[in-house]
């Protein structure tokens, strides 16, 4: 029922490298559900909370926020390092008007607990905090979000991208950790970008035919013409304005 008599053991050096099983306690009783909560379990919430919040501090303060430690600090970072893992996709995004903080902004204020269910977010929160920088880490889980759904972000427009990152289409956690260990392993190494994909072909502009639609329109258009001619003709016309008589 008493706190830690030691401060807790340093974190390890790098995330663990894979997730805790699902449903897996790290300690205490009650785990599966049966029984009374254990003597000081409040107590101990409390300071683990507060701990927590005098870590992430910064990122409430608006006096920091243009700082590196402040919130709109912090998503530059990220989409710093979106340019540097995909110079497409990142240019894709900023040409369809996409701000990093229309999204951003609440995975990194909230930890990303609102994207997942809790048993995940549990799970997710355990490899942040044990990065020795703490929520460095997290910043490559968010790159491994957007990264992981690529291909939808670069067919879609401003709205399908807000849509597909304010609610995350991909619960599958152990996918995004391995991508955002790999991410953060070659940031470290200073490779973070080099195995980047590459661009898109496009074809070039005078291979392109007209658009469905237009191709359309104009058949729709010659066919009235048409009609209007035939129209013309069986009335006695020529489909043509005379001229003045004499």
């Amino acid at each position: 029922g008493t706190l830690w008599a030691s401060p807790p053991p340093s974190p390890p050096s790098s995330p663990p490298s894979s997730l805790p099983p699902s449903g897996s306690n790290s300690g205490g009783s009650g785990g599966d559900g049966g029984g009374a909560a254990p003597a000081g379990l409040e107590a101990d919430a409390f300071f683990c909370f507060t701990n927590l919040m005098a870590e992430t501090r910064d990122t409430f303060c608006q006096s920091l926020d243009q700082s590196d430690v402040g919130v709109k600090g912090t998503i530059e970072q990220l989409s710093v390092l979106l340019l540097r893992a995909d110079p497409e996709l990142h240019a894709h995004m900023a040409s369809e008007g996409v701000s990093p903080q229309f999204y951003s902004f609440r995975w990194i204020t909230l930890l990303v607990s609102q994207e997942f269910d809790l048993p995940d977010v549990l799970r997710i929160w355990d490899s942040f905090f044990s990065d020795e920088k703490r929520f460095r880490f997290a910043l490559f889980w968010c790159l491994s979000m957007i990264l992981r759904v690529r291909e939808l972000l670069l067919d879609g427009d401003f709205g399908i991208i807000i849509k597909t990152l304010q609610s995350y289409p991909d619960p599958d956690i152990e996918a995004l950790y391995r991508g955002a260990a790999a991410l953060y392993a070659q940031d470290k190494s200073g490779t973070l970008g080099e195995s980047a994909p590459p661009p898109r072909t496009r074809p070039a502009p005078d291979q392109r035919g007209p658009p469905p639609l237009l191709e359309g329109l104009a058949a729709a258009a010659a066919a009235v013409r048409r009609k209007a001619e035939t129209v013309i003709a069986g009335a006695g016309g020529s489909g043509r304005p005379r001229g003045p008589t004499t």
